[in-house]
């Protein structure tokens, strides 16, 4: 009998188990529901696209062909609205339902949305996550004057450093603690990456986070516990 699975996500771990499992049964069913629009890519390497580093085509890892010719059925900006696991099926956004003796989740995570007053009407707020982000954040960073980056993690690093690196915009970086990954680096190292960066033009706002957004004239403007 022809086993089914299902994997949910098609980023590396499930594009990996997709192959594998095709490796050791080529007449499996293997069904991938992906709720982005691009084959697989190397998230690795968007902070270097986003500095202009490396061009958008060379992010990718796989083509659209290379799951013909594995034999996956691969669903784009596609996801589950529900799975049924005592019936063994999935279902999706575009009333589709997938039946399975094997299903695998590996749909990653999202960015919380900013909680702040205001967030909701500043429609350039952005995450750094998938190729769709860092393709709006150059657009909207090459055309702004000034770009916030909230949050002293490395993805916040990575963010500030590419559109630094990029020369159009004046770069703002606030965090809540007194340096850039204070659990993680001591002071002189803190210190030293600040020093990178307001080198490469970033300023820095340290113990302080923001507590609303508003807009005049057609700006947004962050307003911060401290008063900034």
């Amino acid at each position: 009998m022809t086993r089914r699975y299902v994997v949910l996500g098609n980023g590396i771990a499930g594009q990996t188990c997709a192959e594998e499992l095709r490796k050791a049964d080529s007449e499996a069913s293997i069904a991938m529901i992906a709720a982005e629009r691009h084959p697989l890519y190397n998230r690795v390497a968007l902070p270097r696209y986003l500095r202009g580093q490396v061009r958008r085509e060379k992010v990718f890892m796989r083509t659209v062909e290379d799951y013909a010719k594995h034999n996956i059925d691969i669903h784009f900006e596609t996801w589950a609205t529900d799975v049924d696991p005592k019936e063994k099926i999935v279902r999706t956004n575009r009333d589709q339902e997938f039946k399975y003796d094997a299903l695998l989740i590996a749909t990653g995570g999202r960015p919380k949305p900013p909680p702040w007053p205001g967030s909701d009407d500043v429609h350039s707020c952005l995450g750094f996550q998938t190729l769709d982000d860092t393709d709006a954040i150059i657009e909207k960073a090459d055309a702004s004057e000034r770009v916030l980056v909230m949050g002293g993690s490395f993805i916040g690093y990575e963010l500030a450093e590419g559109v630094s690196f990029r020369h159009k915009a004046k770069v703002t970086w606030i965090m809540r603690g007194p340096w850039f990954l204070r659990y993680v680096l001591d002071e002189e190292g803190g210190q030293l990456c600040r020093q990178l960066g307001e080198a490469q033009g970033v300023e820095f706002i340290t113990n302080d986070e923001v507590q609303k957004f508003s807009r005049s004239n057609g700006r947004f403007t962050a307003e911060t516990m401290n008063g900034h």
